[in-house]
């Protein structure tokens, strides 16, 4: 089995200007080869809708901080 992601559970989604997104609240691996692929983010003012942010873009945007996802 691939390494444990619970680090990710503590980690805020942000768009590219930096602005918060939502806390992480899933992580959704690939079945073939175990990896995360997406993480779910909690929006809204209570935090009740989600919404799906694919992983394999961050190294795109040059993700700087572990504490947070782009």
């Amino acid at each position: 089995m691939a390494d444990n992601y619970d680090n990710l559970y503590s980690c805020t989604v942000v768009d590219e200007d930096g602005s918060r997104i939502g806390a992480v609240s899933q992580v959704y691996l690939d079945d073939a080869t175990a990896e995360p692929t997406f993480v779910a983010a909690r929006v809204g003012f209570f935090g009740n809708k989600e919404v799906l942010v694919p992983l394999d873009v961050r190294p795109a945007l040059g993700i700087a901080k572990e504490d947070r996802l782009v």
